[in-house]
C-alpha cells in the first residue's frame, strides 16, 4: 500500500484509514464532482486536495485561543489541558490544519502567576501531545502558532518560553514535528533593529537553524541504518 501522507503512521488504524479514503476518492470523483474535474484530477492536471473530505466538511480553519476554550480564568496549566482536548475534537472534524493567528496574544494572560520551570514544562508536555497520532488514530495534529507581533511584558515571556521549550525538542531532544511556529513579521515591532521585538526574531531563526541540523543528522542515522 502507498503511503500518500507523511504524517500518517503505518498502523491499524492507518491501514483501514487509507482504505476508507481510496474507496470514498473514487466515489467523489465518479458520482459527485463534475467529470471535467474528476478528468483533470485523474490527469493530473490538477490536483484536489483532500478529496475523501469533498462536501463532507471544510478545510483548514483559523482561530483564536478563546474561540475554542473561551475567556474563562484559568491557570496556565489547565489552559494548555483544556485546549488540547479542544483541538483534538475539531482535528477530526476537518481535513486540513488548525492556525492560531494570534497565539502569543493569546496565551498571555494565562502566565502571569506560574514560573518559568511550570510553563517551559507545560509547554513540552503539550507539544509532546500534540505529537501524538490522535487525528484519525493515525495522524499528527496538523498545527500551527503564529506569534511575534505581541510586545507586552506577559506576550514577549509567553513567546520566550515558547521558543525554550520547542528548543528543547522531546524527551529523546529530538525536534517537534508539530507545532508550526510561524514567526509573523512587522517592520516597527519585529524586523528593524530597534524593534520592540527584533531580538525574538534573532532568536527563532537561531532555532530553525537547529531544528534542520538535527533532522539532518537523524537523516543520515536512518539512512546509515538501513544501509
Amino acid at each position: 500500500m502507498v503511503k500518500e501522507l507523511a504524517n500518517r503512521k503505518n498502523n491499524a488504524s492507518g491501514n483501514i484509514v487509507e482504505a476508507g479514503q481510496n474507496y470514498r476518492k473514487n466515489y467523489v470523483l465518479n458520482n459527485v464532482i463534475p467529470e471535467k474535474n474528476a478528468r483533470k484530477h485523474n490527469t493530473r492536471t490538477c490536483h484536489i486536495h483532500d478529496l475523501e473530505f469533498y462536501d463532507i466538511t471544510y478545510n483548514c480553519i483559523g482561530v483564536s485561543v478563546s474561540d475554542l476554550i473561551g475567556n474563562k480564568h484559568r491557570n496556565f496549566n489547565n489552559m494548555i489541558s483544556t485546549l488540547h482536548r479542544a483541538i483534538l475534537e475539531v482535528t477530526n472534524n476537518q481535513s486540513g490544519g488548525i492556525g492560531f493567528i494570534n497565539f502569543d496574544s493569546d496565551i498571555a494572560p494565562y502566565i502571569a502567576n506560574e514560573s518559568d520551570v511550570e510553563i517551559i514544562d507545560c509547554f513540552r508536555d503539550f507539544f509532546m501531545n500534540l505529537n501524538m497520532n490522535t487525528r484519525k488514530g493515525c495522524e499528527k495534529p496538523y498545527v500551527t502558532f503564529n506569534f511575534g507581533l505581541e510586545t507586552s511584558e506577559n506576550g514577549r515571556r509567553a513567546s520566550r518560553l515558547m521558543l525554550e521549550a520547542y528548543e528543547k525538542g522531546d524527551e529523546r531532544g529530538n525536534p517537534f514535528i508539530f507545532p508550526n511556529l510561524v514567526f509573523k513579521l512587522k517592520a516597527s515591532i519585529n524586523v528593524d533593529n530597534s524593534s520592540p521585538n527584533h531580538d525574538y526574531i534573532l532568536r527563532r531563526l537561531m532555532l530553525h537553524q537547529k531544528e534542520w541540523y538535527r533532522l539532518i543528522l537523524i537523516a543520515i542515522a536512518v539512512v546509515i541504518e538501513i544501509i
